[in-house]
């Protein structure tokens, strides 16, 4: 999807009860959908899904406050 598909995506997130993301990168349409929705987003990750699990519940990565990238990067 060329466009909205971060929006998209964040609102299957929220509709299946996510209160976190764990990503490479942010943008700014997504993350204000997660975070309107009450979604932590937690950019960075990086490795496997198990590997990112461990670097969040380890404290290495901790949510954001803002996008790390700008739209259609």
């Amino acid at each position: 999807m060329p466009q909205g598909a971060g929006i998209q995506a964040a609102r299957q997130v929220s509709d299946h009860g996510a209160k976190v993301v764990l990503t490479g990168h942010c943008g700014p349409n997504a993350f204000r959908t997660l975070a309107a929705a009450g979604i932590d987003v937690v950019v960075g990750a990086e490795g496997t899904v198990l590997q990112a699990i461990g670097r969040f519940l380890s404290g290495d990565l901790e949510p954001t406050r803002a996008p790390d990238v700008d739209g259609h990067w």
